[in-house]
């Protein structure tokens, strides 16, 4: 019986824009690829062989295909939103890829994205300390035609920042019960995928470490989910403070921060101008800043030493506190855990001195643990 025999050669590459772009490069990694989805994709070129081969290309694509669908929110029949591929995205996906030249560009456009994007490629490289064709190499890399295609990028990138419930559209026809809960699914499942597992470790550390104070901040959107913070730190260990919302209070406050001190920002767009220069202040006098915000990512990044970015944005012009609070609760569960041999008799002796102010027994607290 005659039977048609095919081949392939394949290569691993991040999926979307950054196919076309690197083609023909070495092998990625996962961590380069996993902003896009969070997996590998296969592209397979065909060409005559042998038998078998067919069914291991089918095996290997269907694995893909359903992996991306799953990640993707589309598995249910749902369509997601179309939302480009930010800067700060790509530069994760190609950095494996970079030079030593373009990785200073690189982190240089981070530590002060977006402003230094919008200058000349001139003085973009002198701010990086690299050449005019460096950057352009870097820019290619991310994508982009050219220089012009990238600051059209970053100025769309910055007019999405700028939205607020006023100016985004109102969707109609939306299914609270699936539609919009799948987008609220797909907020926290891209959250974790971008979740850097190492920087989760770092954090843990600096908040075990009792020696430091921790001082919490949250703006006018992001003050309940700085508070869901604020409570788990003061349950499992002391000097947890939050930072006044009076500017006069925080001044006083500011002032008495120093090298062992820790401060937790909340930002996310509109970005609050003196919860940035909160963050200015306090790294000029040696603090340690942690920082969470959305994919845009607000200005305190500049000098954060830390940074952890949720997804913020659905259907509705309201942002969603999803993913920060994915992150909160992800780091809380992982400081219980390294720290439990100490939370546990700590939590005790509040739960005495809680039953004491209210004027009951602590043989109540035993019979109920009993329990």
């Amino acid at each position: 019986m005659p039977f048609w025999i095919f081949s392939f050669s394949y290569e691993w590459q991040p999926f979307g824009d950054c196919m076309a772009q690197n083609a023909g490069h070495k092998r990625p990694k996962q961590e380069q690829i996993a902003p896009y989805f969070g997996n590998f994709a296969w592209y397979l070129n065909f060409s005559l062989y042998g038998l078998t081969t067919i069914c291991k290309i089918h095996y290997i694509w269907e694995a893909s295909l359903t992996n991306l669908l799953i990640r993707g929110g589309l598995a249910r029949g749902k369509k997601m939103a179309n939302s480009p591929t930010l800067i700060a995205d790509r530069i994760t996906a190609a950095m494996g890829s970079m030079t030593t030249s373009e990785k200073r560009a690189a982190r240089m456009l981070l530590a002060r994205y977006p402003a230094i994007g919008l200058e000349s490629v001139t003085a973009f490289a002198e701010q990086a300390e690299v050449s005019a064709p460096t950057v352009l190499r870097f820019i290619t890399k991310l994508g982009f035609g050219g220089y012009p295609d990238f600051r059209r990028a970053l100025r769309d990138e910055i007019d999405e920042s700028r939205k607020f419930p006023l100016t985004r559209p109102r969707s109609e026809n939306l299914d609270a019960g699936s539609d919009f809960g799948n987008e609220l699914l797909e907020v926290v499942r891209a959250t974790l995928a971008e979740l850097d597992t190492s920087l989760v470790e770092q954090v843990i550390d600096l908040f075990s470490d009792e020696r430091r104070t921790v001082n919490i901040l949250g703006g006018d959107l992001t003050t309940t989910v700085a508070g869901h913070l604020l409570y788990h730190l003061r349950k499992m260990r002391r000097s947890v403070f939050e930072l006044p919302v009076m500017v006069q209070e925080r001044s006083d406050r500011l002032i008495d921060l120093g090298k062992k001190d820790i401060l937790v920002l909340f930002d996310v767009r509109r970005y609050q101008e003196d919860v940035v220069t909160t963050a200015r202040i306090a790294a000029q006098r040696g603090c340690t800043i942690v920082l969470f915000t959305d994919q845009w990512m607000s200005e305190a990044a500049e000098v954060a030493t830390h940074v952890f970015r949720a997804k913020i944005e659905t259907s509705s012009p309201w942002d969603s506190l999803l993913g920060l609070t994915t992150i909160v609760e992800t780091i809380a569960r992982e400081l219980d855990s390294r720290l439990w041999s100490v939370v546990r008799p700590r939590l005790e002796a509040v739960e005495r001195y809680k039953l004491n102010l209210l004027g009951q027994k602590e043989a109540d607290l035993s019979s109920e643990r009993d329990r």
